[in-house]
């Protein structure tokens, strides 16, 4: 299934290739509510930066097919996702 930002929770399943200015989903500040991970692989690896590169998210699953809540970040100013392995699946939550 391809990536869903028509929705909220936005769907993620691949980086993000078509880019608004370099690699980003959105370039506007948002309120993210949370961020869930799921079906990703042991080792697998996931990096969410803001749109100036700096980290809100960055790390590596320790068991397979799990659904871990990573955080809830808050006010960020634009976001992309550089690095999400195949077949994991991300759900980020916005408020409107």
């Amino acid at each position: 299934m391809p990536n869903d930002f028509s929705a909220n929770p936005w769907s993620i399943d691949t980086t993000f290739a078509a880019p608004i200015a370099k690699n980003h989903i959105t370039n506007n500040m948002i309120y993210i509510k949370s961020i869930t991970w799921s079906d990703m692989a042991a080792g697998g690896l996931l990096l969410i930066q803001d749109r100036n590169g700096k980290t809100i998210q960055d790390s590596i699953s320790v068991t397979a097919n799990t659904t871990v809540i990573l955080n809830n970040p808050g006010w960020v100013e634009g976001i992309q996702v550089p690095t999400l392995n195949a077949n994991s699946k991300l759900s980020i939550v916005i408020s409107k």
